[in-house]
């Protein structure tokens, strides 16, 4: 989902971006998703970042689009640069300059200040700036990239795995993700043996589909529909998590049809020939620090349904079992439907940065084909409740086709009334671009871009996929 941002013409943006794993060739995709017009590049560089919106001297290379210094990026298309030969070391930052001379619409997905999505700009009519070494003078933005969305390393590390997730994965109400904790965790395995984990979580995503009022606002198009563009399509892909749910859940979708976006999301992997990992979901209660937050008794039993699916079918590839690793079973408690409180944002759905780092510990590395792993330090000190299980109760037989009771969920008019500028879908991605919202793959790379690779040819366009636009106003739900 992308909210308004105004129009960028004539401008200079440098996206920061920082790989996850070390190679000798780097190219990266430039999107335009969301935007409203061509997006006509002029010229692009790449350079070693030397803090801020500075280069490194003597690291700039020129980028160029199927051996062209300009490329048009069609309206919901992207389009990858030409590869560039050159040392990429796992955790440099890079700065990746895009100049743009035609109007287009900027969009961003504003959500979780603080974490690694860095961009700096020139004010419209600032010209071709994509030479300038210098740090002074630009924009900053520290919740959003744009136009560069992704990147591709030539490496021999074995494949990514790509986490498509929503707020909990975004990092909402925390200033930490489990998964770039997880990365840390990763890192700590000799070089050959190090993947990297991309991070696709967007804010109120849901699985299966658009709903009515909060989800259109800001979750943009559903896990489902994004799943390609997001996972599936992006180069050396092994593994794809998919962490997604609650959201369908609270929305009013049954268990029996979440568990169908399952079944349909584990089919589309296993076509392309990536393995899919499920997720349990979360405990969550009402209230905290949303009060338009409802979760009814009969919101639980579907949950609990759920979970119970993803652990016991055989359906997906491995699952990573989170739901007890945050749940309120630790010193002296028992009561695995609620999220423990040191581990609990405020809002009794959002892990805090102690609940995110419990999470990144908790994932068992054989499940995604990884060693054994160094577990971190923990941010808060537990000792599990002695003789009480964390895994929540069984439903009763039967709970994923109970109907649905009268306003489980909240009226609509509860909904803001803020009106925003304007308001389109989203791939799935952390922190807005123009024209898309600037995912983590911008920052924790794909590890594997073989040459020969089924992915779009080197400086070629995809063209734009079909994509619902949803003008409304508002975001109720985080």
């Amino acid at each position: 989902m992308g909210w308004g941002y105004g129009t960028a013409s004539d401008t200079t943006v440098r996206d920061i971006v920082t790989p996850a794993v070390s190679g000798r060739a780097i190219r990266f995709r430039i999107s335009n998703e969301f935007g409203d017009a061509p997006l006509q590049v002029a010229a692009a560089t790449v350079g070693a970042d030397a803090g801020g919106a500075a280069i490194v001297p003597g690291t700039l290379r020129q980028l160029s689009f199927d051996r062209h210094q300009a490329v048009v990026v069609p309206v919901g298309g992207t389009v990858y640069t030409d590869p560039v030969v050159m040392a990429v070391t796992a955790g440099q930052s890079l700065s990746v300059s895009v100049y743009v001379t035609s109007p287009d619409l900027v969009t961003v997905h504003p959500c979780c200040a603080g974490h690694p999505d860095q961009s700096y700009y020139t004010p419209n009519g600032g010209g071709n700036a994509t030479a300038y070494l210098g740090g002074t003078g630009w924009g900053f933005s520290d919740q959003w990239g744009r136009w560069v969305d992704a990147a591709d390393v030539l490496t021999t590390a074995p494949g990514t795995i790509v986490v498509v997730g929503d707020s909990i994965t975004e990092g909402f109400n925390a200033t930490l993700r489990w998964t770039d904790l997880l990365q840390q965790r990763v890192d700590e395995l000799p070089a050959p043996q190090r993947r990297a984990i991309v991070n696709e979580g967007i804010t109120a995503n849901t699985l299966t589909g658009f709903v009515p009022n909060y989800s259109k606002l800001g979750g943009g198009p559903p896990g489902l529909e994004r799943l390609d563009v997001d996972a599936l399509d992006q180069p050396g892909v092994s593994e794809v998590v998919l962490f997604l749910g609650t959201n369908d859940l609270w929305f009013g979708t049954t268990a029996q049809q979440l568990i169908s976006g399952y079944k349909d999301a584990i089919a589309d992997a296993h076509h392309a020939g990536v393995r899919i990992i499920g997720v349990t979901l979360l405990p969550r209660s009402s209230g905290g620090l949303h009060p338009v937050e409802v979760w009814s008794a009969y919101d639980q039993v579907q949950l609990e349904e759920v979970d119970r699916w993803i652990l016991t079918s055989g359906a997906f590839d491995g699952v990573l079992d989170l739901a007890p690793a945050v749940a309120d079973v630790y010193n002296g408690a028992c009561d695995p439907v609620l999220m423990f409180p040191a581990y609990d944002s405020g809002d009794n759905l959002h892990p805090d940065n102690a609940g995110q780092a419990a999470m990144a510990d908790a994932v068992a590395p054989g499940v995604l084909g990884l060693p054994p792993l160094p577990e971190l330090p923990p941010l808060f000190k537990v000792v599990p409740t002695p003789g009480c299980s964390p895994q929540m109760p069984a439903p009763p037989a039967g709970a994923g086709t109970l109907p649905q009771p009268p306003l489980s969920q909240p009226p609509s008019s509860l909904a803001p009334t803020t009106t925003l500028a304007s308001v389109v879908a989203s791939t799935g991605t952390t922190s807005g671009t123009t024209a898309a919202p600037a995912p983590t793959s911008t920052l924790t790379t794909p590890a594997a871009l073989a040459p020969t690779s089924a992915a779009p040819a080197t400086g070629s366009v995809r063209q734009p996929t079909t994509t619902t636009t949803v003008p409304s106003t508002g975001n109720a739900h985080p």
